[in-house]
């Protein structure tokens, strides 16, 4: 993974103002086995269907933390967030962030993407955890708001 973050930044002509670094965003600090394939990586052992092809030790660290080490504190920035299951944990260590009110977050969840059996417990727990923290969820494409009810409905599987 970082080495095609590092090609693909190496290819922007706005270089200069991107930072790659070899960490993960997570809950907590620390260090964690970053399980990954084709598709993409994640700190959750079994998540999806996809066969982990590779593993290696990373550090963890909040995104509050990152932002305070890069002095970002109270700087508008745009979070990305598509850690493969991993999301309301990332979103837990970015509290101080989120209450800032200057980052805006994208933070994509997926319901089937790389699971044959879809992961509903997760799915819905990215979503309380996104209204817990007072954000909204928006449909892509359209970005028309999604209440938590229908993120329920969408997920409902009759027994």
């Amino acid at each position: 993974n970082f080495a095609l973050l590092v090609r693909n930044a190496s290819l922007q002509r706005t270089n200069s103002e991107i930072i790659c670094l070899h960490l993960a965003a997570a809950g907590k600090a620390g260090f964690e086995e970053l399980r990954g394939g084709i598709e993409g990586a994640s700190l959750l052992a079994g998540w999806g269907d996809v066969g982990a092809t590779y593993s290696e030790m990373v550090q963890t660290l909040t995104l509050d933390r990152l932002v305070e080490l890069l002095g970002c504190v109270g700087r508008r920035m745009l979070v990305k967030v598509d850690a493969e299951g991993g999301e309301p944990a990332i979103l837990d260590g970015a509290q101080k962030t989120i209450a800032g009110g200057q980052a805006s977050f994208v933070v994509e969840l997926s319901l089937h993407e790389n699971q044959s059996v879809p992961d509903f417990d997760g799915y819905l727990a990215g979503f309380d955890k996104m209204f817990a923290l007072g954000m909204c969820a928006k449909t892509f494409p359209g970005l028309r708001a999604i209440t938590r009810n229908e993120t329920t409905f969408y997920t409902f599987s009759p027994p």
